[in-house]
């Protein structure tokens, strides 16, 4: 069922027509932050290519997690695969303000790194604050995830500036934030 504010949010973002027109979107973007330390990797800047499927669940990250490797992010698993696409590792996954919110509950079958997820929009219908616990560090790793700075690319609009900040008890934020970054480039394949 659409709500009012959820068919505002599809509109601004592009719309279904034009989404279901589209197969895939090629993203370029760029992450840093203290986040990756605790997966043993450099926090420093990283500008990656991401190929983000409209038709399935699925994702794939170009020279992820180093340069000649893939990140693939399917329906059940991530794995890691070489340049020949042989699987060199593979992990199952868990089946599991003045903003207007939407609190969205995924089914069990959904791969997610958190089941409920609150979004909250602005007055226009853009996203600006995703509320999460990424239970892939933790069931204590609650964050709120920022977005900013929006475009349009080939008639979507996205943000291209993002932030994830920790929630402490009582929705508390610390300020530095544990994750950032932002999209670069985005090119909607048909």
């Amino acid at each position: 069922m659409q709500t009012p504010l959820l068919q505002t949010v599809i509109e601004v973002h592009g719309g279904l027509e034009r989404y279901h027109a589209t197969s895939a979107f090629d993203v370029s973007v760029h992450i840093a932050g203290p986040l990756f330390l605790m997966r043993l990797c450099s926090p420093l800047r990283r500008d990656l290519r991401l190929l983000v499927s409209t038709q399935t669940i699925g994702a794939t990250c170009s020279d992820w997690p180093r340069r000649g490797l893939n990140g693939v992010f399917a329906s059940d698993e991530v794995r890691i695969v070489d340049a020949q696409r042989q699987v060199l590792q593979r992990r199952a996954l868990p089946a599991t303000l003045a903003f207007r919110t939407l609190v969205v509950k995924y089914p069990d079958q959904f791969p997610t790194h958190s089941p409920t997820q609150t979004f909250a929009f602005d007055g226009l219908g853009r996203l600006r604050r995703l509320d999460y616990t990424a239970h892939v560090f933790g069931d204590w790793a609650r964050a709120a995830h920022f977005c900013d700075e929006y475009e349009s690319f080939d008639g979507f609009l996205v943000s291209t500036r993002r932030a994830a900040c920790a929630r402490i008890s009582g929705g508390v934020l610390r300020s530095m934030p544990l994750l950032y970054g932002g999209v670069t480039a985005c090119r909607a394949l048909t």
